[in-house]
């Protein structure tokens, strides 16, 4: 059987080296490319949306001869697995989601709103009295907003996370029609379990299982137990998932 894991943002297939290892010693087939705008991927010459990723993954997937993989989504190769799998669901065998922030904990509304303003933060921290605590503020609002990432990008990939987030992901989630097993870390502060719990309800086959002392590192940083729960669903028929 293949898998293909497609990473988080900021990240590469590099760094899920570890767990492509602990993978195959289950005699399975492990693919983890580098998306475009990260790692050796190639470079963004223009703002990409979701869309464009998961042309990127279809093509990756015929390229490469992949037959129904089991995709591995972490975070934001998570976003990119929710639309291929409601788009595409006859390349998919089953999907694993991780950390993957597939729903907002405040209104679409208000994280654009925040993430504007941290857009205009340098003019308004430019006032004396406020100067000193422009470090501070702008940590505030992108925690407030959920976008931490946003601040550590620049030019397209600024844009095109200001696109992804745009997206709704609740109706691609209800159309997904294999089994998904939602494998979170407890401790993850940056996809909250509580954004497991509520993706529970909108994917029909869906398992949740949510695992004590790990964060959203968790697939890289315990290899080990992650393959093991990712294999134990890969093996169980689809109507134990629950």
């Amino acid at each position: 059987m293949d898998v293909l894991i497609l990473h988080g943002w900021k990240l590469s297939g590099s760094r899920f080296e570890p767990l492509v290892q602990e993978l195959k010693k289950k005699n399975l087939r492990v693919f983890a490319p580098d998306m475009p705008g990260f790692g050796k991927g190639k470079k963004l010459e223009r703002p990409y949306a979701l869309s464009d990723y998961v042309a990127f993954v279809h093509e990756y997937i015929q390229q490469h001869k992949l037959k129904k993989p089991v995709i591995i989504g972490h975070s934001f190769g998570g976003r990119v697995s929710i639309i291929l799998a409601a788009e595409y669901p006859e390349l998919i065998e089953k999907l694993v989601l991780t950390g993957v922030p597939g729903v907002l904990l405040v209104s679409r509304a208000k994280l654009l709103f925040f993430l504007g303003l941290a857009k205009m933060g340098g003019l308004v921290f430019r006032l004396p009295v406020l100067s000193q605590f422009e470090s501070l503020a702008r940590k505030v609002l992108y925690r407030v907003a959920r976008a931490s990432d946003y601040q550590t990008s620049s030019g397209n990939l600024r844009e095109t996370f200001k696109k992804i987030i745009a997206e709704d992901l609740v109706v691609p989630m209800r159309k997904i029609s294999c089994p998904v097993l939602l494998l979170w870390g407890k401790d993850d502060r940056n996809s909250p379990e509580e954004i497991a719990k509520k993706m529970r309800k909108f994917i029909p086959k869906v398992k949740l299982d949510i695992v004590e002392g790990e964060a959203h590192g968790f697939p890289f940083e315990n290899p080990k137990e992650f393959s093991a729960r990712v294999i134990d669903f890969i093996n169980k028929p689809y109507y134990l998932v629950s």
